[in-house]
């Protein structure tokens, strides 16, 4: 199911972004600096710094990941993958328009949750937080959740739970 639903996120990743993968090592310098989920009540927080990044929950978990670039660097999605123990799994950077600013977001996925609902949150960059509307969902997060739902409309078993 794990290697299922990573191939439909790289289809997603290839249908919005015509991203050629090949495996980099290395930081995305352009990722580096604050970032602040959106969509949610208490947001969490991602600094970013060359190979790593710290994260911080509004509930106080904290930990310290890295994360390799699975893309070429130029294309307009980026797919790159945590390292071990990171609470989330797969991360895309991309930009979005608004008006006439360009602004970057991360959506980051975790398939692998306790409860075996996928877990996807969207980050931007904290000083651009304010310009987005409430309520904002991007292409590529609507992309992976459709893609997630196709999958476990294609493996029902997968996503049942087991009876109490």
């Amino acid at each position: 199911m794990k290697k299922l639903l990573w191939l439909l996120l790289l289809l997603v990743v290839v249908a919005i972004g015509g991203l050629t993968l090949i495996i980099l090592r290395g930081g995305l310098p352009e990722i580096n600096g604050a970032w602040r989920e959106i969509g949610v009540a208490e947001p969490a927080t991602l600094t970013v710094s060359g190979g790593r990044i710290a994260y911080r929950s509004a509930h106080g978990e904290n930990g310290n990941f890295t994360y390799a670039v699975e893309g070429e660097r130029e294309a307009a999605v980026v797919a790159l993958r945590f390292g071990e123990g990171a609470p989330y799994e797969y991360m895309l950077f991309h930009r979005i328009m608004l008006g006439e600013t360009e602004l970057p977001l991360l959506t980051l996925v975790a398939t692998n949750t306790e409860n075996g609902v996928p877990t996807i949150s969207e980050f931007v960059r904290a000083e651009d937080a304010a310009m987005l509307p409430d309520g904002y969902i991007s292409a590529v997060l609507q992309g992976v959740i459709s893609s997630l739902a196709e999958a476990a409309q294609a493996d029902p078993e997968a996503t049942e739970t087991p009876d109490t």
